[in-house]
């Protein structure tokens, strides 16, 4: 099976939707799904296996998500996803996380961004991207609203980790206000990742 890699100044960003899940998790060990994954532990791995049953049972709306590999350390720094998207209808979801302090604070996720985003209206053909964020989450306001996101409106979300509601922020990024980076910041897509 082939992955396709997107790669730009810094990172490579290897895509990941149902298809590839499902053959990790059929032929590989849980040692190499660690790996795979860049997980630190057997718990993680059990966190990620629920995951994967989730999505495989919601098999009606699909998504795809990059994990974002340091092409200087060759190891996963973060996640970028499109999800909630049902093919029959041109709009997805952005979700992203950085795993590490260390790798906060670069410019990473704003390079994986563009190229995302750029893989979600040329190659998805989505027409709109959406953006929840926590009010409080200062850094993620001001990437979304960097890359020309818009305010649509403001939401109660109960917290799974408690029982208070926390305010979130919807954002709206339509293809038409999308701005286009330099094509030499994108290099093109490959499918030359094999998986074995």
């Amino acid at each position: 099976m082939q992955i396709e890699i997107i790669t730009t100044e810094r990172l490579k960003l290897r895509l990941i939707n149902l298809d590839v899940l499902n053959y990790v998790f059929l032929n590989y060990s849980d040692k190499k799904l660690i790996s795979f994954f860049g997980l630190k532990t057997a718990f993680d791995l059990d966190i990620e296996k629920l995951k994967y049953l989730d999505h495989a049972k919601n098999a009606n709306k699909t998504f795809l998500y990059f994990q974002l590999i340091d092409k200087k350390s060759d190891k996963i720094i973060g996640v970028c996803g499109l999800h909630n998207w049902f093919p029959e209808h041109p709009l997805a979801e952005i979700d992203y996380s950085i795993l590490s302090d260390e790798s906060k604070d670069k410019g990473f996720m704003t390079e994986a961004i563009q190229s995302i985003l750029h893989y979600g209206f040329e190659q998805m053909n989505l027409f709109q991207i959406e953006a929840y964020i926590l009010s409080n989450n200062i850094a993620s306001l001001k990437l979304i609203k960097k890359l020309n996101f818009k305010q649509i409106r403001l939401v109660n979300e109960s917290n799974c980790q408690s029982t208070r509601l926390e305010k979130s922020l919807a954002f709206s990024l339509l293809n038409t206000d999308f701005v286009k980076m330099d094509t030499d910041k994108v290099n093109t897509i490959s499918k030359n990742f094999i998986l074995n």
